[in-house]
């Protein structure tokens, strides 16, 4: 899973670095990330949506001068019915309902991690509190918001709290 995550959050932010897209109709983005209680300075904001085998994935990546800080938010048809093009707004676990659908993984839930220069954090898979909460979700603008509050473990079990708030990340 990390591998994955890794894999995902290097293409990420290549889209975050080269992102050269301007819609001057979007409402501006707000997005605050804080990590162990320190207000981060954002760059730069984007956003991401997959669709695949009836799952919806959206990706909102924020990059700062130190880190890049990733959330991931999936759901599948079967578990609550998400509109096209979005997901439903409505509080997400870490990842814990999940099935096979034409071998791939599909879950219903959040992930949250943050690459340093020296490491990666990710949350605990088995953590069952709220992590992202969707407060609004409008697929016909492709615009997000929403809340994040977890903590996050490095491959040393060091342990950094993050959270924060972002508002109208175009996906």
């Amino acid at each position: 899973m990390r591998r994955f995550f890794s894999f995902f959050a290097i293409g990420l932010l290549a889209a975050l670095t080269f992102n050269c897209k301007k819609d001057d109709e979007a409402p501006s983005n707000r997005f605050t990330f804080i990590v162990d209680g320190v207000e981060q300075k954002i760059q730069s904001v984007s956003g991401e949506y997959r669709e695949e085998a009836g799952a919806q994935a959206i990706m909102v990546a924020a990059l700062t001068d130190q880190n890049v800080l990733v959330q991931v938010i999936t759901t599948q048809e079967t578990f609550n019915n998400p509109p096209p093009g979005g997901v439903t707004a409505q509080p997400y676990q870490s990842f814990q309902d999940c099935q096979t659908v034409d071998g791939t993984v599909w879950c219903d839930g959040s992930a949250v991690f943050m690459i340093t220069d020296d490491d990666l954090f990710v949350v605990d898979e088995i953590d069952e509190r709220i992590i992202v909460t969707i407060t609004k979700c409008d697929p016909g603008r492709r615009l997000i918001s929403g809340n994040f509050s977890c903590d996050l473990m490095d491959t040393d079990l060091q342990v950094i709290p993050v959270s924060g708030t972002f508002e109208n990340v175009r996906y």
